[in-house]
């Protein structure tokens, strides 16, 4: 499992290089992207956090890295609402059709019971 890898990685590395050092906000970044891309949007937003908060502290807020950081920060935010719409899209569509069918039901009740 990515998860097991990057979690022995960033133990290792949070152990060697100490909490501050690039290399593991490398690691939280990466993390954060296995989280991204299992859909678990709140887990990877925490991960792109602390690589930001590393980043920053070690190499400053106009570096490559934070930008890159931050890309990644705005991915998650997109698909997060990417998601929402398309279940409001599909509660939409699932009422507009279902009423439908209870219309067309409605009506067919009235036509046959007056035709009795």
């Amino acid at each position: 499992n990515a998860l097991v890898l990057r979690s022995a990685k960033l133990a290792y590395r949070t152990c060697k290089r100490g909490h501050d050092h690039v290399d593991v906000a490398a690691t939280h970044l990466n993390t954060g992207v296995v989280y991204r891309q299992q859909g678990k949007y709140s887990e990877a937003l925490a991960k792109y956090k602390e690589a930001e908060r590393i980043y920053v502290k070690a190499l400053g807020h106009d570096h490559e890295s934070v930008a890159k950081t931050k890309r990644q920060t705005s991915i998650v935010r997109f698909e997060q609402q990417r998601k929402i719409l398309v279940g409001v899209i599909l509660v939409f569509f699932f009422f507009n059709v279902f009423g439908a069918i209870l219309k067309s039901f409605s009506a067919m009740r009235f036509s046959t019971s007056s035709e009795l």
